[in-house]
């Protein structure tokens, strides 16, 4: 009996430790299951996340993708839109024209610079020709010429002026500065000026000129001062339309130069002496010394070069001994500016003060307060007391002209940079391409060249080419010789 009892007992601890042991099995593979479970559903996350960001990254690749094929084949340059009846997009002129104005390149310069462009960036842009390129030029300067106009509130500046002749023709010339964007602090640039006007005659006297200014005001602009010279036909336009006549100090101060020289003798031959000295050295070994060039017309504006060569001639001249043989050499040929000494640095104090009175009223303006600085620095100076006069009187005279204004300008010098750069790319004849006048200086504006070229037509611009230009030489002669056969 007790052994039965026994085997039970023992059948029973055996079962039930097998019964543990399943137990913690199954534990055990219950938490690996749950752990798989987890691991599992991290890699899902984890492998969506991925997903994600590859999608996200192909999808921006796709896009460099496309950015860099359309960059290929000539970028925004091809893909900006044409202007209604035109073959090339605004961003071909747009570059085409910014050539030409801020690259100052010529027609067929900017054809080549484009097509260099073209085969070193794998542009694939229409190359437009020089034709083309040239009419833009021109469309830009006849919209901005036919639009331009003023608010009734704003101030203008009138700046005018008639060029020398070119060919048989003079250019005259309406600029302006609106007072209410110049801030002074520097002298005149492009972009600060607009031009107003312009016409071509081969003279200008006061009832044409009036009868051109009238014209600029129709537009709306309310000038309120002009700046000239002191031509006779310029001053009395100005006062036949009641227009405050501001004279330009560079003029004036060569005036009064002009007054003092043209028959001073000893200057007279000082000069002779210069270009004497220039023409027999031009092809010498000694024209490393010799003088700047003279000019043949408005002499008196151009003193300052002159006379500083010689003042550094003459310095060099006192420290001869520190040179070597080759400079002394050279320095023989300009012993003669010794008798001229005393007359060449009284001649440098007088271009010294002039130009410093100048320097001052092209950067701030004439005003009370440089008003006085000036008479204080004429004060101080050593030169004659009839060149001091001659400053203050113009200085007084202009200040009291407009007393309610602040600052007044001055200076006219910017009309004078417009010529001089139409004349360095102008012809023997003033022709349609003036018009290029009206683009110095101004930001080519996509919207701006989009209007010009739909809205000026070829046949515009022959039009005003009839109305306000001669017939150059070429044409006469073509006409001439049309039915020679």
């Amino acid at each position: 009996m007790e052994l039965v009892t026994i085997a039970t007992t023992m059948r029973g601890t055996v079962e039930k430790s097998k019964l543990q042991n399943w137990r913690e099995k199954a534990k055990q593979r219950r938490l690996k299951c749950e752990y798989w479970k987890r691991r599992s559903q991290g890699l899902e996350e984890s492998r969506d996340n991925w997903k994600d960001k590859a999608k996200a990254r192909l999808e921006e690749i796709r896009k460099l993708e496309q950015q860099l094929k359309c960059l290929g084949k000539g970028g925004e340059l091809k893909d900006k839109p044409k202007p209604r009846g035109h073959s090339y997009s605004l961003g071909v002129m747009q570059l085409a024209l910014m050539l030409r104005q801020r690259g100052e390149i010529s027609y067929r310069g900017c054809c080549k610079v484009l097509y260099s462009l073209q085969l070193l960036l794998c542009l694939d842009i229409c190359q437009p020709s020089y034709s083309s390129i040239r009419y833009w030029e021109q469309k830009m300067g006849y919209h901005r010429l036919s639009t331009a106009q003023s608010e009734p509130e704003q101030e203008w500046v009138l700046i005018i002026d008639e060029s020398i002749a070119i060919g048989r023709e003079k250019l005259l010339l309406f600029l302006g500065v609106n007072l209410a964007a110049y801030s002074f602090g520097q002298p005149l640039s492009f972009e600060d000026v607009e031009v107003l006007g312009l016409a071509i005659s081969r003279s200008w006297k006061a009832p044409e000129i009036q009868a051109q200014l009238e014209k600029v005001m129709e537009k709306g602009f309310n000038i309120v001062y002009g700046v000239a010279d002191q031509g006779n036909n310029l001053r009395k336009t100005l006062a036949q339309m009641d227009i405050v006549h501001v004279a330009d100090c560079t003029h004036a101060f060569s005036l009064i130069l002009e007054k003092e020289y043209k028959k001073h003798e000893v200057f007279q031959r000082f000069c002779q002496l210069c270009g004497q000295m220039r023409r027999k050295g031009s092809l010498s070994k000694y024209t490393a010394i010799l003088p700047p060039a003279q000019r043949s017309k408005a002499r008196y504006l151009n003193l300052t070069p002159l006379f500083g060569w010689a003042s550094d001639c003459l310095k060099l001249l006192g420290k001869a001994k520190q040179l070597d043989k080759g400079q002394k050499q050279l320095l023989e040929h300009v012993q003669w500016l010794k008798e001229y000494e005393a007359f060449i640095i009284q001649t440098s104090a007088v271009l010294k003060l002039f130009n410093q009175i100048q320097k001052t009223i092209k950067y701030e303006g004439l005003n009370d307060e440089n008003l006085v600085e000036c008479k204080a620095a004429i004060k101080e100076s050593t030169i004659a007391e009839h060149f001091k006069e001659s400053l203050r009187q113009y200085l007084q005279q202009n200040r009291q002209l407009l007393p309610g204004r602040q600052k007044i300008i001055c200076c006219s010098d910017i009309i004078e940079s417009y010529f001089g750069k139409y004349k360095m790319q102008a012809g023997q004849n003033i022709t349609q391409q003036c018009l290029r006048i009206l683009n110095y200086g101004k930001v080519q504006d996509e919207s701006e060249i989009k209007a010009a070229m739909e809205q000026v037509k070829i046949v515009d611009l022959n039009r005003w080419s009839e109305e306000n230009l001669p017939l150059s030489t070429k044409a006469q002669r073509r006409r001439l010789f049309k039915n020679t056969g």
